[in-house]
């Protein structure tokens, strides 16, 4: 493995043959986290800044055929004219270097190759391990502030988290860094960076079972993981990065309020995730938030084990996710400052009905206003009997500012209510409609009547049942039974058969290689029998996602399917 430092076409620093060779004109002032390159760390050290220093940086990280870079825009504190900024400036620049450009690179990395040679300066060794290149990888995707100021050099996980990815606070594109010697320091909230690697996150349903106990009732999500990675929750848009094949089972556990005490001016801002993990290694949890805007520092993790709580300082922040570095598993939850004048979040209007068994045959409309980051399926077990009305439910409210909802010529139980970080467990209904009627357009007010929620047309149509297919307690839905128990209609009578392969292909659900051999195969029915032996071996998620998609492409098929031969 190889890595090179450039600013602009010369060479600040060189990792080559496990030596570390500075720059001319950076003898001294330069260094890499040696002791970190096994853990994936490549970020550059600069020491006594100067005004020279100003400029766009190139990492670039080799590894046989295959390259990865990244460029930053460096400032130093000197040049920064302003009073209220105390550190250095660093942001992300998609710069395209020219073939020129290279070819000065190559060069310069020549020369110092050439008087490191002859001078045969003291230079620093590491054995990297079998996984640096992944874990290389992770960071230059992760982390766009690589260059740092300052003297100290961490030496341990801990000193990583703590130290080298120090000060980052988001404004706008552009990021303000603590020099990595000051005691105030703070964690990197990098968006653009983390947005790209939570993009390569590889999506999965997890498996479900009703979780109960005399204290609680939720669900309990499984996820079986084939190998290491990153990979997303479908249901609650948990991340889970993986080293390698294992078992997490997680649910969503009662913010009880025994938790706060002594947390000061803290209050959740997600809901509490109890996390196992079982025959493998989970290394980092992203934990979903709803936030806008947040100042550095505002948000932390509560990490509660027994008796004991730990405050965790996120490795990152993304515009959806805050990212953790897990050492061990029990509770973990978002905590957020209560601040004096609350800001707008991401937040959802979820509506859910049901007939009521009474003469006038009225319906039963329940309009919950929860944040974002409040799975969808966690409410579905609340109201069992009712419909959810899936519709487009993402808005932005303030916590703690009134709203109404408009549904006329119905009125709302209550009339106003303000909106609260409801985290459950009970998820109480924000409004209550009693209504006459099979469709009413519902829209949402704040306390000013502006229109926060457009106009959403509500059918209040109640489905009739269907087969139902009693199913083994860790599974997703009953599609996956469905997938099983019309295994020979669906090979014989599935037409159009690679518009679904593309789904699941674009969901990572099919592998290159066997979408080309679905692709060559012919007639239909074996591009299904070899679809079936993709399904067979995913399991109850990828089923279930073919069920999904096969709903939406051909529901005429899965409706006649469903309904049995009564339907004749």
């Amino acid at each position: 493995m190889e890595i090179g430092w450039f600013k602009g076409t010369d060479c600040v620093c060189l990792y080559k043959n496990r030596q570390v060779t500075e720059g001319r004109g950076y003898e001294g002032r330069v260094s890499l986290f040696t002791e970190e390159l096994q853990r994936g760390n490549v970020s550059l050290q600069i020491r006594d800044c100067r005004e020279s220093d100003e400029g766009d940086y190139l990492c670039q990280v080799t590894n046989g055929d295959t390259t990865e870079e990244i460029t930053q825009f460096f400032l130093p504190r000197k040049l920064i004219k302003s009073s209220r900024v105390n550190g250095v400036f660093v942001y992300q620049r998609d710069r395209k270097w020219t073939k020129e450009e290279r070819r000065k690179m190559k060069e310069s990395v020549r020369l110092i190759v050439a008087e490191h040679e002859q001078s045969d300066p003291h230079s620093l060794t590491v054995k990297p391990r079998k996984q640096t290149w992944k874990n290389v990888l992770a960071v230059l995707q992760r982390f766009g502030s690589a260059i740092r100021g300052g003297s100290k050099t961490p030496t341990s996980e801990h000193n990583y988290s703590e130290k080298a990815l120090s000060g980052v606070s988001v404004s706008s594109s552009d990021s303000l860094v603590e020099d990595s010697s000051s005691t105030s320091a703070q964690h990197p909230y990098d968006e653009h960076v983390c947005a790209q690697l939570f993009k390569t996150a590889e999506g999965f349903i997890p498996e479900m079972a009703e979780y109960n106990s005399e204290t609680e009732n939720s669900n309990m999500y499984r996820f079986l993981c084939p190998r290491s990675g990153q990979f997303q929750c479908s249901k609650t848009n948990l991340v889970f990065e993986m080293e390698g094949k294992g078992e997490v089972l997680y649910k969503i556990a009662s913010w009880d309020p025994c938790f706060l005490d002594g947390l000061g001016q803290m209050q959740p801002a997600g809901p509490l995730y109890s996390v196992d993990c079982f025959e493998g290694s989970l290394s980092h949890l992203h934990l979903p938030h709803c936030e806008i805007q947040y100042e550095e520092n505002q948000l932390v993790v509560a990490h509660f084990t027994g008796d004991n709580t730990e405050i965790i300082q996120p490795l990152n922040v993304t515009k959806t996710h805050v990212i953790i570095n897990i050492q061990d598993l029990s509770l973990f939850g978002l905590l957020k400052k209560i601040i004096l004048y609350p800001s707008p979040i991401n937040a959802q209007v979820l509506l859910f009905y049901k007939e009521m068994m009474d003469q006038q045959k009225r319906k039963k409309l329940h309009i919950h206003l929860l944040p974002e980051n409040v799975p969808v399926k966690e409410l579905e077990g609340k109201h069992k009997g009712s419909t959810y009305f899936e519709t487009s439910s993402t808005c932005e409210l303030i916590p703690g500012r009134r709203y109404r909802p408009l549904c006329d010529p119905y009125a709302s139980e209550p009339k106003v209510a303000k909106f609260k970080r409801d985290y459950g467990p009970n998820y109480h209904p924000t409004f209550v409609v009693f209504l006459q009627a099979e469709e009413v357009t519902v829209s949402l007010l704040d306390e000013d009547g502006v229109e926060v929620w457009e106009p959403h047309q509500i059918l209040l149509t109640t489905k009739k049942p269907g087969n139902t297919t009693k199913i083994s307690p860790f599974t997703s839905e009953a599609g996956a039974a469905f997938v099983d128990e019309h295994r020979k209609e669906l090979i014989q009578r599935v037409s159009s058969v690679m518009e679904i392969v593309d789904c699941l292909h674009s969901k990572n659900m099919i592998t290159e290689e066997m979408y080309s051999t679905i692709d060559a195969a012919t007639p239909s029915q074996k591009q299904m029998r070899i679809l079936y032996s993709v399904l067979d071996s995913g399991g109850t998620a990828v089923k279930e996602e073919f069920y999904e998609v096969l709903k939406k492409k051909q529901c005429f098929l899965v409706d006649e399917l469903e309904a049995g031969p009564s339907r004749a």
